[in-house]
Order: C-alpha cells, then structure tokens, then sequence
C-alpha cells in the first residue's frame, strides 16, 4: 500500500478499516498498527492476547472485510494495485493459509471490478 501512499497514511487507512469493523468483530477493537514502529517489523501490529481464540471463520470474515475497506478506500486505480501487490507480497504460502480462512482475493477483485 505504500507505494502508493506515505506509511502514515497506509497505517491510518489499516487502522480506519479495522475500526469500521469493531462492531461487528469485537476482537479488531484491540488490534491496531503503530504508526510510529512501522517497517516490515511485526512488533508494529498489536494483536489481543486472546486472538487464538476466535473462531478461524471469525477472523477470516474480519479480514477480508479489512482488505475490501482498504481498498476501497484506496480509490479505484490504487485500490486495485493493492489486492495485486498484497497478493505478491503474500506469496502462495500465505494465499492458501489465509484462503483457509475464508478469504477470497480473487472475489474482492472481482466484486471491485464490478462496482467500478
């Protein structure tokens, strides 16, 4: 997303996101990016103790949720060349863990093609 934006505003839109969804999955209330620790460094992400405890299911929605917020926010050009270079930066590793999950990118782009 930064290629596209300075980090601290890919660290407000991440944080935006995960705060348009807090009501509907609770647990995103008390996840949060740093603005001030970003890097590649994963101590920049604060996740709940409890994390482990929600449903596989739960998070997948959650996530994918963010990731459609995200990219819409991102407007339509940038939006798409988010989920592209999210997808690369992934790998295919880290594509089927999170399709496990129940996240789909390959219909986030389809549903943002259709509404552009």
């Amino acid at each position: 997303m930064s290629e596209y934006s300075t980090r601290s505003y890919a660290v407000l839109l991440v944080n935006n996101a995960l705060k348009k969804f807090d009501e509907k999955f609770v647990f995103l209330k008390e996840i949060s990016v740093d603005g001030l620790k970003t890097s590649d460094d994963i101590n920049s992400v604060t996740l709940p103790a409890d994390i482990n405890s929600v449903r596989a299911s739960e998070l997948g929605r959650a996530l994918q949720k963010t990731i459609e917020g995200i990219s819409v926010s991102l407007g339509e050009e940038a939006g798409r060349h988010f989920i592209e270079n999210f997808k690369k930066r992934l790998g295919k590793a880290y594509l089927l863990k999170i399709e496990e999950l129940g996240v789909n990118l390959h219909m986030i782009e389809l549903k943002r093609n259709l509404l552009w």
